[in-house]
């Protein structure tokens, strides 16, 4: 705790800070916000870079259900891969809000090693307002997923292999989740109606590169933040990252129902994947 200082004092560590988070903000590599058919927030990618950790907190929002007899969906995650347009492989692992036609809220973690379905942890407890903090780390062919809530202390975590996992990029993402449909070797996918989560927040986000770890905006790499919209309507964007490159929110905006894609394998859209059980990501 601090102690008490002169005004003199804290004007001078306010200037500092001031400074030093400035600082920060000038070596940041941010790109212009782009869009998506499902995914809002930042994704971090750099030529060279390969990420073997990301881990992320956030508090699990209340969804605003209606019994207007539409089902909507969203998924919170942190991930590995799956951001270039090639990629065929993702790692991720965070949690579902989702409404069914009759208003009735669900909440449910999962993870999903695309290109294998998700797998629901159908015994993990979680409640809105519960925090949660998730983790993929991946070392060589094995990966390593875990998640905590930290209100009820309860844990979960399993270690995979898989042929060719992805590391070429980190996520933090509020999603819409997909359901897809494949067909020889083409794959048609809508991303569902974005569940009405107010706002998501995510913290001490942190990704490890090359066997550093820095926040979203280390100069080692560039974030990419992106927005989910079609048709000229925003459904969900994110906001600014914080000083300290380690947190931001992703605000709901609207329901839109969004086109559909295809695409072959590794060919599709940079978020093609969906991240719960309403999607098929293969």
């Amino acid at each position: 705790m601090l102690g008490r200082k002169t005004l003199a004092m804290l004007a001078m560590c306010v200037s500092v800070a001031a400074t030093a988070a400035v600082a920060n903000a000038a070596r940041a590599n941010i790109a212009d916000m782009t869009t998506s058919s499902n995914w809002a927030g930042y994704a971090v990618a750099a030529s060279g870079v390969s990420y073997t950790d990301v881990s992320g907190t956030w508090v699990v929002p209340a969804v605003k259900c209606t019994t207007s007899g539409a089902e909507t969906y969203s998924s919170l995650w942190v991930g590995i891969g799956g951001y270039d347009t090639a990629a065929a492989s993702l790692e991720q692992i965070g949690t579902d809000g989702n409404c069914d036609a009759n208003g009735n809220a669900a909440y449910t973690a999962w993870y999903e090693l695309v290109p294998a379905p998700p797998v629901n942890l159908t015994s993990f407890a979680l409640s809105p307002g519960d925090t949660v903090t998730a983790r993929v780390r991946v070392n060589g062919k094995r990966v390593t997923l875990s998640i905590a809530n930290v209100t009820t202390g309860e844990t979960f975590a399993r270690t995979l292999r898989m042929t060719s996992p992805d590391v070429s990029s980190a996520e933090w993402i509020a999603e819409a989740p997909a359901q897809c449909q494949s067909a020889a070797y083409l794959q048609t996918c809508s991303a569902l109606p974005l569940a009405n989560f107010g706002k998501a927040t995510f913290t001490k986000a942190s990704a490890t590169a090359n066997g550093v770890a820095g926040p979203i905006t280390d100069p080692r790499w560039t974030a990419y933040p992106t927005r989910i919209a079609a048709g000229g309507l925003i459904s969900a964007t994110p906001r600014a990252i914080s000083a300290d490159g380690t947190s931001f929110a992703v605000a709901w905006k609207s329901t839109v129902l969004q086109p559909s894609m295809s695409h072959g394998w590794g060919s599709g859209q940079p978020m093609p994947y969906p991240g719960d059980s309403f999607g098929y990501g293969y």
